[in-house]
Order: structure tokens, then C-alpha cells, then sequence
């Protein structure tokens, strides 16, 4: 049998998959936060929550400052009531608003 019929290699014009801004920060939040939602510290179904929304401040999207690890259930809650959490949230990450 001719093995080197299963050799494989990669087509050269084929490139590596680059990670996007988005997936580099959510690794980053997700290391500080250690892959667990900072509310209830449940470690299942966590999202990347922008603190202070997009809409309001395009130039946070980036910030890591800004970013909070949420489980499915906390990021639902802290959505129906920002005037609450967002103060809440701000601290639990270490910045402000004013930053």
C-alpha cells in the first residue's frame, strides 16, 4: 500500500484564521474574570458585556475596563435595568464612568 497517498499538507494559498479585536478582548476579560460571570459566579454560558453600551461610547468597544463577563441570566438582568448596574459593574472591574 502507497501511505504517502495520506499524507496531507496545506495548500499554500490557504492563510492562517486571524483573530479578531473582538475575540482578543473577550479572552482577555474572559482570563481576568477567570471564565466566570462576575455577578453570581456561575462559569456557564458567559457573555462579553459592554459596561458602557457601544451606542453610548464607540471609543470604550475596546476597553477591556469596559467589559464584564455576564452569565446568560446576569447579562439578561443587567439589560433591563442599566441605571442600576451599570454603577455596580464599574466598580467591579475598577473604573468609572468619567474615564
Amino acid at each position: 500500500m502507497n501511505y504517502s497517498l495520506f499524507k496531507f499538507s496545506k495548500p499554500k494559498n490557504v492563510k492562517k484564521k486571524r483573530i479578531s479585536v473582538e475575540d482578543k478582548i473577550y479572552n482577555k476579560v474572559y482570563e481576568r474574570d477567570e471564565g466566570i460571570c462576575r455577578v453570581c459566579g456561575s462559569g456557564r454560558n458567559l457573555h462579553l458585556h459592554h459596561i458602557i453600551y457601544r451606542s453610548e461610547d464607540k471609543s470604550k468597544i475596546n476597553d477591556i475596563n469596559n467589559c464584564i463577563m455576564l452569565c446568560n441570566e446576569c447579562h439578561l438582568m443587567v439589560h433591563e435595568n442599566k441605571k442600576k448596574w451599570q454603577p455596580i459593574l464599574l466598580k467591579l472591574v475598577g473604573g468609572t464612568k468619567d474615564e
